[in-house]
C-alpha cells in the first residue's frame, strides 16, 4: 500500500501579454506574473501470492492505482489587471484521475540445472479522464479506457 501526495509550482514572467491568453484577468499589452500549479494523489495497493513446489513456481497478483490531478494557473501580478481581478485568480483548470487494475500470473518450472521455462500472463485496465482547460486555454477533454494483454513464454538458461 502506498500513498504519494505532490503538490507544486513555478511562475513566470511575461510581457505584453492578449488579455484573452489569461481568461481576461489582465487589460491587453499588460506584463503578467503567473503561478502555474499541480497538485495530486496517488495510491496504491498491491498483493500477491507465491506457490512453489517440486521445481514449480507460481506468483500471481493484483495491482490498483488511482492518480488525480489538478492542474491549474493563477495571474499573482500584472501591470494592468482588468477591473475585479484579485491577485491568485486562476485562469485555467484542468481535473485529471487515471485508474489502473492489472491482474497477472508467472508460472516458473525449473526443467533442470540448466534451462527453465516460464509463462507470464497480465491483464491490465486502465481509465483516463481529464477536462478542462490546458496553460494556453485550449480544451482538454478525455475519457479513454484501454485494456491491455501482456503474454510472455521464456525459456532461460540459467
Amino acid at each position: 500500500m502506498n500513498y504519494t501526495r505532490g503538490k507544486g509550482y513555478f511562475e513566470q514572467f511575461k510581457d505584453e501579454r492578449s488579455a484573452a491568453d489569461y481568461n481576461n484577468l489582465i487589460n491587453d499589452d499588460s506584463d503578467v506574473i503567473v503561478r502555474r500549479w499541480l497538485d495530486n494523489h496517488f495510491y496504491v495497493v498491491n498483493a500477491n501470492a507465491t506457490y512453489q513446489n517440486n521445481g514449480l513456481e507460481i506468483i500471481s497478483g493484483i495491482s490498483y492505482s488511482d492518480y488525480t490531478n489538478d492542474h491549474y494557473g493563477e495571474v499573482i501580478w500584472g501591470s494592468d489587471l482588468a477591473a475585479a481581478t484579485s491577485i491568485r485568480d486562476r485562469y485555467y483548470l484542468s481535473i485529471s484521475d487515471k485508474t489502473d487494475f492489472s491482474v497477472f500470473s508467472k508460472a516458473t518450472f525449473k526443467v533442470n540445472d540448466k534451462l527453465q521455462v516460464f509463462l507470464d500472463l497480465q491483464n491490465r485496465f486502465v481509465n483516463y479522464t481529464t477536462t478542462g482547460l490546458t496553460s494556453e486555454r485550449v480544451p482538454i477533454d478525455i475519457d479513454a479506457n484501454f485494456s491491455f494483454f501482456n503474454p510472455k513464454l521464456g525459456l532461460p538458461m540459467i
